[in-house]
């Protein structure tokens, strides 16, 4: 197997991605604005949760970085290994915003909800090297709670995984 195939195949494991990405009610897509980067550089990632099945999908619509707030970036390094940047995402949503229909959003058929996020690549990638970027999803909204829109998409439905992003960093 080529050499660059396999890593890629080790990243994928690593950081628990399917190939076949984006199956089910919700695809989760990241895009970055470029695909190499030098340390001094600001980069940009936009990821859209979008509905792919055959009836609308009911989200919470803020879209905010952190476990309990519903996405999740991953890094890994061309090992496989997991990167811990110095950036903490650490965004908590407000129980009470559950209860009010305003915060959410119902998708149509191939509709999508979006974020860009922007951050310093020396924030993110601790030196130059080749790095597998990834977003999880993961509703913020537990079942247990009165949700103001019936049928609305929970925790408790799991992780909706981007596809991988490479990355490589110069100095």
């Amino acid at each position: 197997m080529h050499a660059s195939i396999r890593a890629i195949l080790v990243l994928l494991l690593a950081i628990n991605i399917s190939p076949a990405f984006g199956k089910g009610v919700l695809q989760v897509m990241a895009t970055a604005d470029k695909h190499k980067y030098r340390m001094s550089e600001t980069l940009s990632l936009e990821v859209r949760i979008s509905n792919k099945s055959r009836i609308a999908q009911t989200i919470y619509g803020r879209l905010a970085w952190g476990e309990l707030a519903g996405l999740m970036l991953d890094i890994h390094d061309s090992e496989g290994k997991k990167i811990r940047s110095d950036r903490l995402d650490d965004n908590l949503p407000v129980p009470s915003t559950f209860e009010n229909e305003r915060y959410f959003v119902t998708l149509g058929r191939n509709h999508f909800l979006g974020i860009v996020r922007t951050d310093l690549v020396k924030d993110l990638f601790p030196k130059p090297g080749t790095y597998l970027l990834a977003v999880r999803y993961q509703s913020p909204v537990p079942r247990g709670t009165r949700p103001a829109i019936k049928d609305v998409i929970s925790r408790e439905q799991g992780l909706f995984q981007s596809n991988p992003i490479r990355i490589t960093i110069e100095p």
